[in-house]
């Protein structure tokens, strides 16, 4: 990052919850869709089918 600090996953948790709270709770669902899809190992072929499963 710009000022030094390396993200891992410690990091991205605190900065994650931080940003998603501003966004409110009507974000909530979004907010959790892009965490797993960002943050699933392995990652996806295609980020936009749990949306789809989501929006059902």
């Amino acid at each position: 990052m710009k000022d030094g600090r390396v993200l891992d996953q410690k990091l991205f948790d605190a900065l994650f919850e931080d940003e998603s709270a501003k966004l409110g709770p009507d974000y909530a669902d979004a907010a959790r869709l892009f965490k797993r899809t960002a943050t699933e190992s392995p990652l996806m072929d295609f980020l936009t089918l749990p949306g789809y499963e989501q929006l059902g």
